[in-house]
């Protein structure tokens, strides 16, 4: 093992008490087969690939089977487990040169408190251009995974305060926000 994956591990297990769970979870209980309800959701399913424009670069955060890969040249999918993303890592481990125009953030900064997300949400601003977007899929609260680990489950409830909040910290606007579903969809601008 490389020095750069054992930093990353311990800094992900030091950062996110979830982590061990969380990577389990996805790995063996959450259907691989899923394209995460992109199908399901409209303002943060596949409409999102028309949002693209010509040459920008997407960071897909959480992209588990990476279904918007086939669709977007330029995006590069993380995940903490190896369900078809490009690179295996957490986002608060994440760490590269390059500066992404968008990020697709679909449900996966959702689980643990406000210090936590706050320290992911940091994490996806460093890498991102000065003037960038991030869409946003989140579960206000809902414990609707449909199996019998849901419980267990560490969710973050987020609140639209959540996201104005998080946006201003890190330079950015919330330009969008609407239900999409049982999640909220939000976009934020800098």
């Amino acid at each position: 093992m490389s020095k750069s994956m054992k930093r990353r591990t311990l800094k992900s297990i030091s950062m996110n008490p979830h982590y061990d769970f969380l990577k389990d979870y996805f790995t063996n209980t959450w259907p691989s087969s899923r394209t995460a309800g992109l199908d399901q959701y409209y303002w943060t399913g596949f409409r999102l690939i028309d949002e693209i424009q010509e040459g920008e670069t997407v960071l897909d955060v959480g992209c588990g089977v990476n279904p918007f890969k086939r669709h977007i040249p330029n995006l590069h999918g993380i995940d903490i487990t190896d369900i078809g993303a490009d690179e295996v890592v957490a986002i608060e481990d994440y760490e590269t040169d390059e500066k992404f125009d968008v990020a697709f953030c679909l449900g996966s900064i959702n689980f643990g408190d406000l210090t936590l997300i706050r320290e992911q949400v940091y994490s996806v601003s460093k890498a991102m251009k000065e003037k960038s977007r991030i869409y946003w899929r989140c579960n206000p609260g809902h414990r609707d995974h449909g199996n019998s680990r849901v419980g267990d489950i560490p969710f973050y409830n987020w609140h639209i305060l959540d996201h104005f909040m998080l946006a201003r910290e890190t330079g950015y606007k919330v330009t969008e926000f609407m239900p999409d579903r049982n999640r909220m969809y939000v976009k934020w601008e800098r």
